[in-house]
C-alpha cells in the first residue's frame, strides 16, 4: 500500500481540481481516489460526501477517511450523541450539530486506520467552524463551549491514558473569535490504534438550542492540518422585498438587505441583487475584514443603494403658513444634518454641510439637455439631473426673509432655522423648503445627503468591484479610500454631500462608464494623505459627471493617471483641476460650462499649484504636471490655465485642443487679474509644442499675469 510520501511532488500548491496535501515539510497532489488508496481507506459515498464539500472554501479542513459512527460508549454519560446533519451557511456546503437547550451534545468522527502511522510520528487535526447559534449563556466555557478533542484508543477502542488532547473551538457566544480549531503535533502513542476526532457543544446554562455550523475535520500525519482544497469564494444573492436577512444567501433563499448581505460575506466573496428596487444603509459598511469583494446586480436589474435622511422620517412635513410654496418639517437632529450656504459662492466653510438637499425622483427641470449639447455619454436622457436640486439658502437681513426667498425663487430652495427663532419652529430646528414646479412637499421624497460614507475607509489591503449600482446621497457615495484597488464599473451616483467618487490614498482605481451628478464638492477626484512613498493612480474611460458644486475632476499631492472618452458638463468650479503636485494625462475629453458657481476660477482644463510657494514633498512630485491630448473646452470662463506662484515649475502641456467661446457669466470677478479668456497663466508654464491649438469666439485670446506662455509656431485656426 503506498503512502502519503509515494504521491507525486509539487513545488508549489496550485489551483487544479485537485487535492493538495502538505506533510513533512513537503507539498504533494493527487487525485481523490489516489489519495484515499494512500492510506488505504475505501471511496464510500460519505467519503466522497465529503471530499465534495471540501471543494468549496479556502482551507476547508476534510476528512476523507471519516465514518460518521455512534461511539457513545466512549463518551461522557452525561451528554448526548448524534450524527451531524448536511446543511448551508452563508451559501457554504457544511455540516450542522443540533445540542438541545440545557444539554451537552457530541458528535465523533471516527478514523479506523492507521496504518500509516508509525510511533513517535505526530498527529495534526483541524476544523473550520462557520458559525455558533447564539446562547443566552455568554462565557468561554462550561455552559457555553465548544471543544474539539483528539482521541487515541486501542484496537477494541478502549481508552488509553494521556490519550485525549482537547481544544477550545468557541470562546463567545454566536462568534467563534479566535477560535484554536486545529491540534498541532499530538506525538502518536504506542498503543494507539484507532483515532477519534470528538466535537462537544456545552449548553448546559443556555435556554435556547444551538448549533454549530462547520465543514468536515482532517487528521493527519505530520505538524501542520494542511488538507486544502482549491478556493472557491462563495456567492451571496440578495432581494429586497422576497428575501430575509435569517436566509443563507443562496440564489433560492436570498437575503434582504445591504448591510446584513456585506456582513455576511465576510473576508471575500460576491453579492449579486437580483431583485430591483431601494436599499438603504443606515450606517458606513467597515471594510477592516474585507480582502475582495465584488458587488454587483443580475442582468435587468435596477437597484439604488441609498444613505442619508429621508424627511418625512423625522416627522409630519406641514404647509408653512403665509407662503404659496413653503413646507417645513422640524426635529432635533436638523441642527446636525443641515449647514446652510447660499447657492455656492465658495465651498469654504460647507464642509460638513449641506448645501442641497434632494427630491428623489423627479427630474431637475432645470437641467434639461438641448439637442445642440446632445452627446452619446448621455446614455440617451432628456434631463442631466434624474433627482431634482433644492438649493440652500441664506437669509438678507433676516430669517423671514429667507422664507420669502424660497417662496419667490423659480426653482426649488430651503432654508434652516437651525436655532429654532422663528415661532413657526418653536424652538426646535426646522427644514423650510419648496419643491419641483411648486409641488405639494407632503407627497415628496426628499433626503438630506448622509453625514456618513458607503464604505470607510481601508488599511491598503482592500480590493473591490462594484458594477450596475445606483448610490445615492451619502457623504461620499463611494469612498474608495486606503484601499489596495477598487474597480468601479457602470455606477449612477447622484447627490452626494461632499465627493462622489473619492480614492485618496487607493494604490490603483479603474473607472469605466460611470455617471457623477450633483456632487456637493468635487464630482472625482483624489488627495494623498499617507507620508509614505505609495502610488495613487488611477484609469478612467467613458465618464460623464455634471453639476458638481465645485470642481469635476481633480487630483492633488502626487495622485496621478489617465483619462479618456469623457463628457464634464456645468461644474461649479474647474472642469479639470491637477493641484498641487497631481500628475495627469488626459485624451478625447470635451468639457462644457465650468464656473456656474465661482466666478472668480472656473477653468476649463489646468494645473494648479500653491498659489504661496514653496517646494512640495520629494515624494509627491517635483511639481503640477498635466498634460492634454485632443481636449475641447465650451464656455468656461477660462478655456486653458495654470495657477501658482511666479517661479512656479507646475506645467500644462497641450496637444491638438480646442477653447470654444470662453463666457463671462455677468458677474464681476473680484479678482481682476482673473478675466474670461481663452488661455491664462499666473504661475507655472502653458506650453503648445506644435502650435496645433484652436480658438474659436471671445477675445481675448490669452492673458498672462506670470509665468510663460509657450506656444509653437504656426499657431491654429483663430476665429475671433
Amino acid at each position: 500500500m503506498p503512502k502519503i510520501q509515494d504521491l507525486p511532488k509539487l513545488a508549489a500548491p496550485d489551483a487544479s481540481e485537485q487535492i493538495v496535501v502538505e506533510h513533512g515539510g513537503q507539498t504533494y497532489r493527487a487525485q481523490a481516489l489516489a489519495y484515499l488508496a494512500a492510506i488505504g481507506i475505501a471511496p464510500t459515498r460519505e467519503i466522497l460526501l465529503s471530499l465534495a464539500l471540501g471543494d468549496q472554501q479556502p482551507n476547508w479542513f476534510t476528512a476523507a477517511q471519516v465514518n460518521f459512527a455512534d461511539t457513545s460508549g466512549n463518551l461522557p454519560a452525561s451528554g448526548s450523541h448524534a450524527l451531524p446533519v448536511p446543511d448551508v451557511y452563508n451559501n457554504i456546503p457544511c455540516w450542522r450539530l443540533d445540542c438541545p437547550a440545557n444539554a451537552i451534545m457530541d458528535t465523533v468522527f471516527t478514523f479506523t486506520d492507521l496504518a500509516n502511522l508509525d510511533v513517535g510520528d505526530v498527529i495534526s487535526a483541524s476544523i473550520q467552524p462557520l458559525y455558533l447559534t447564539p446562547s443566552p449563556a455568554a462565557g468561554t466555557g462550561g455552559a457555553s463551549s465548544c471543544t474539539l478533542d483528539l482521541m487515541q484508543l486501542r484496537a477494541d477502542r478502549s481508552s488509553i491514558a494521556g490519550g485525549t488532547t482537547t481544544g477550545q473551538l468557541g470562546t463567545r457566544d454566536g462568534l467563534l473569535v479566535s477560535p484554536v480549531n486545529s491540534l498541532k503535533n499530538v506525538a502518536k502513542l504506542a498503543e494507539a490504534a484507532v483515532l477519534d476526532f470528538r466535537l462537544i457543544i456545552r449548553n448546559t446554562g443556555g435556554t435556547n438550542a444551538r448549533s454549530l455550523y462547520f465543514t468536515l475535520p482532517f487528521v493527519g500525519r505530520g505538524g501542520m492540518s494542511t488538507f486544502r482544497m482549491p478556493r472557491k469564494d462563495p456567492t451571496l444573492y440578495l432581494a429586497g422585498t422576497s428575501g430575509n436577512d435569517k436566509n443563507n444567501g443562496a440564489l433560492t433563499a436570498p437575503l434582504r438587505s445591504f448591510g446584513a448581505a456585506y456582513k455576511a460575506i465576510g473576508e471575500k466573496g460576491t453579492i449579486v441583487i437580483t431583485q430591483s428596487g431601494d436599499y438603504r444603509v443606515p450606517a458606513a459598511l467597515a471594510t477592516a475584514n474585507k480582502a475582495g469583494v465584488k458587488i454587483g446586480v443580475a442582468p435587468g436589474i435596477k437597484a439604488r443603494v441609498l444613505g442619508g435622511v429621508r424627511l418625512d422620517e423625522l416627522g409630519p412635513i406641514t404647509k408653512t403658513p403665509g407662503f404659496a410654496k413653503v413646507y417645513q418639517v422640524s426635529h432635533a437632529l436638523l441642527h446636525s444634518q443641515v449647514i446652510l450656504g447660499p447657492p455656492y459662492p465658495s465651498i469654504v466653510g460647507h464642509l460638513n454641510g449641506v448645501n442641497i438637499i434632494w427630491q428623489d425622483g423627479v427630474v431637475d427641470l432645470r437641467t434639461a439637455i438641448s439637442d445642440e449639447e446632445r452627446h452619446p455619454l448621455h446614455r440617451g436622457r432628456s434631463h442631466r439631473l434624474d433627482h431634482t436640486r433644492i438649493m440652500g439658502q441664506t437669509a438678507i437681513n433676516t430669517r423671514t426673509v429667507s422664507l420669502a426667498q424660497i417662496d419667490a425663487v423659480d426653482y426649488p430652495a430651503f432654508y434652516a432655522d437651525e436655532g429654532g427663532a422663528l415661532p413657526t419652529s418653536a424652538g426646535i430646528p426646522t427644514l423650510y423648503f419648496t419643491c419641483s414646479d411648486g409641488g405639494d412637499g407632503r407627497l415628496a421624497s426628499i433626503y438630506i445627503p448622509a453625514q456618513y460614507n458607503l464604505f470607510n475607509a481601508g488599511d491598503g489591503t482592500q480590493e473591490f468591484d462594484l458594477s450596475g449600482l445606483d448610490i445615492l446621497y451619502f457623504t461620499r457615495n463611494v469612498q474608495a479610500r486606503n484601499w489596495r484597488s477598487a474597480r468601479l464599473t457602470d455606477l449612477y451616483l447622484c447627490g452626494s454631500r461632499q465627493e462622489n467618487i473619492q480614492w485618496s490614498d487607493t494604490r490603483y482605481t479603474e473607472l469605466r462608464d460611470c455617471i457623477a451628478l450633483g456632487s456637493g464638492l468635487d464630482a472625482i477626484g483624489a488627495h494623498r494623505y499617507s507620508a509614505d512613498d505609495r502610488q495613487v493612480r488611477h484609469k478612467m474611460s467613458g465618464m460623464w459627471c455634471a453639476y458638481s458644486l465645485d470642481d469635476t475632476e481633480s487630483g492633488h499631492e502626487g495622485c496621478g493617471g489617465e483619462a479618456e472618452n469623457f463628457l464634464y458638463e456645468y461644474a461649479g468650479d474647474r472642469g479639470v483641476a491637477t493641484a498641487y503636485g497631481g500628475r495627469t494625462v488626459h485624451r478625447d475629453g470635451l468639457i462644457r460650462k465650468s464656473g456656474q458657481w465661482d466666478l472668480t476660477t472656473g477653468e476649463g482644463f489646468c494645473a494648479i499649484e500653491d498659489p504661496a510657494g514653496g517646494d512640495l514633498p520629494a515624494d509627491r512630485g517635483a511639481a503640477t504636471e498635466a498634460v492634454g491630448y485632443n481636449i475641447i473646452v465650451e464656455g468656461a470662463r477660462r478655456s486653458f490655465g495654470v495657477l501658482g506662484a511666479p517661479d512656479s515649475r507646475n506645467r500644462l502641456t497641450l496637444y491638438n485642443c480646442a477653447s470654444i467661446n470662453p463666457v463671462d457669466e455677468g458677474a464681476t470677478p473680484t479678482d481682476p487679474a482673473r478675466p474670461c479668456c481663452h488661455l491664462w497663466v499666473r504661475g507655472g508654464t502653458l506650453s503648445v509644442p506644435y502650435g496645433d491649438l484652436r480658438f474659436r469666439g471671445s477675445a481675448p485670446k490669452k492673458v498672462k499675469v506670470s509665468g510663460t506662455i509657450d506656444i509653437a509656431a504656426p499657431l491654429g485656426v483663430v476665429d475671433q
